[in-house]
């Protein structure tokens, strides 16, 4: 199978989405870190965490289910590229006790081309140290079963530690990570790192390098509804790549184990 290529080739940097992307990234922000923060019961994170741009080494909890919805837009060339995409997830297990899962599946459409693709992601998760600062690893696997322009993409695997602590009485995760694609535009080996703080009950910020540039962002609950969340990120903050896109994503989270 070939590396992919095309123009899309942004959306793979570790993430959103995701989670996301996710997404990240996975697309990201089609990686749910959002939902994977909360997932960390042993975090001080008494206010709002998020970690945009990257993979953390977190999961959703077990019973979990989320989805995100996410524009972006690319502010080089000429006129403004516009692509959207969809992420739904839930997780399994425990990470605390044990392996927590996540699972996730990601699509993205083109509105200039009307082009489209989408892939699975796996991603387990296990804490190393518990206490006021705990530390957990995480495997990721993205571009599974790909279909569309995705459909002939090889996986990507990610190796994550993400460590929780606090700062001034602000809840900081901090992530370093490495995979076999991130650099060069997510076709080639290399190592991200970023973190987030939160601010407040609602609101969190973060900055994450994706082995290529930098992307900055913030996340925040919306209002009353502590299942909803907002994000805004600034994707090549710096321009260093000239590939500078506004991602903005609104997710949405339910804990079925919660409402037994």
């Amino acid at each position: 199978m070939n590396k992919f290529s095309h123009r899309y080739v942004r959306y793979f940097a570790p993430s959103a989405m995701p989670i996301l992307m996710l997404a990240l990234p996975i697309c990201l922000l089609a990686d749910p870190s959002s939902a994977q923060s909360e997932g960390n019961r042993g975090s001080p994170a008494q206010k709002y965490l998020t970690l945009l741009g990257i993979h953390s080494a977190t999961v959703a909890p077990s019973g979990l289910a989320f989805g995100t919805v996410s524009t972006a837009i690319n502010l080089e060339g000429e006129s403004a590229e516009e692509d959207n995409s969809l992420a739904l997830g839930f997780g399994l297990g425990d990470a605390n006790n044990g392996i927590g899962i996540q699972f996730t599946a990601s699509g993205t459409a083109a509105t200039d081309t009307f082009d489209s693709f989408g892939y699975f992601g796996i991603k387990a998760s296990r804490r190393l140290q518990a206490g006021a600062a705990p530390t957990y690893v995480g495997l990721a696997i993205d571009r599974l079963g790909g279909w569309g322009e995705a459909s002939d993409t090889d996986p990507a695997t990610t190796l994550v530690l993400t460590k929780f602590a606090n700062l001034a009485r602000h809840p900081v995760m901090m992530t370093i990570g490495a995979g076999t694609d991130v650099q060069d535009l997510a076709t080639e080996p290399g190592v991200f790192l970023g973190a987030g703080i939160g601010l407040s009950t609602n609101m969190g910020v973060s900055a994450a390098w994706n082995g290529d540039y930098t992307d900055i962002g913030t996340a925040f609950k919306i209002g009353i509804h502590d299942n909803l969340r907002f994000s805004v990120s600034l994707s090549d903050a710096f321009n260093e790549v000239d590939r500078q896109q506004v991602s903005l994503g609104l997710s949405w989270s339910y804990n079925a184990a919660q409402r037994r």
